[in-house]
């Protein structure tokens, strides 16, 4: 599984890259997300900005996951403040699997910000091609936060199950059989 979830990551990474460069081609010198009445652009951004500043933060934002990972795998589980944290280190199984489960917490949430992020280039390549004033993208970042903000929850929730996968029997009713 994980193998899966770092592959599809990395191919977002390369869907990045080819949106970008499709974006970044395919844009005006001067990016606009507003326009008058007239669909003329106002208080625009040199498209190199918009190149700089998306990949400068999905950059960032994979590093920061991916140091995130390492530094967890440092770390004894011990001194971490984990729900459950007898259940996660009753034995060897569990601490693997304890370490499993971060790890496939980040690398599916970098898939979905690499996505995320190619979307949100989709959409400013579109409003500057019909040159129309989209107030629907704010809601579209403001719903993006608010996922951001449950993925984040879902960790710390997801370590007071007391089970490995999330759709079966709890590991204490195994063990009893």
């Amino acid at each position: 599984m994980d193998i899966a979830i770092a592959f599809a990551k990395n191919l977002s990474l390369l869907v990045f890259i080819a949106a970008l460069l499709f974006v970044y081609y395919s844009l005006p010198e001067m990016v606009s997300l507003e326009f008058n009445q007239f669909q003329q652009p106002i208080n625009g951004l040199p498209k190199e900005y918009v190149f700089y500043i998306a990949t400068f933060f999905v950059v960032l934002f994979n590093m920061i996951l991916t140091f995130f990972v390492r530094f967890f795998q440092d770390i004894p589980l011990r001194r971490l403040n984990v729900p459950n944290q007898a259940f996660w280190l009753r034995d060897k199984i569990s601490r693997e699997h304890f370490f499993y489960v971060i790890q496939s917490w980040a690398y599916s949430f970098m898939l979905v910000v690499n996505l995320y992020t190619c979307y949100i280039l989709y959409r400013l390549y579109n409003i500057n091609l019909y040159q129309q004033q989209d107030s629907h993208l704010w809601i579209e970042i403001g719903i993006f936060g608010m996922i951001f903000l449950g993925w984040l929850s879902f960790l710390f929730f997801r370590f007071r199950i007391k089970k490995y996968h999330l759709l079966g029997p709890p590991e204490d009713e195994l063990s009893s059989l």
